[in-house]
C-alpha cells in the first residue's frame, strides 16, 4: 500500500534547480513506471504514482533490499 511516512508527516526537502533539471532529464531518458496500489490499507482507494527509484527490472524498490544490497 501507499501511505504517508511515520506519524503521517510530510516533508519538504530543498532542491537546487540544477538537481531538478538533472532529474527532469533523467525522467525523459528513463520514463518512470507507473504503479497503482491501495492507499493506507489493502482495501483503500487505488492510487497511481510514478516511481523514480526501481529495482533492475523496473519494479518498486523493496526497502530492505535497498538497505542490504544497494545502500
Amino acid at each position: 500500500v501507499f501511505a504517508l511516512p511515520k506519524r503521517n508527516k510530510t516533508r519538504d526537502v530543498p532542491l537546487a534547480r540544477s538537481v531538478l533539471r538533472l532529474l527532469d532529464e533523467h525522467m525523459e531518458r528513463f520514463e518512470p513506471p507507473s504503479v497503482t496500489l491501495p492507499w493506507r490499507i489493502p482495501s483503500g482507494a487505488p492510487t497511481t504514482v510514478r516511481l523514480l527509484v526501481t529495482d533492475d527490472e523496473g519494479r518498486p524498490m523493496w526497502r530492505n533490499r535497498f538497505n542490504d544490497r544497494v545502500w
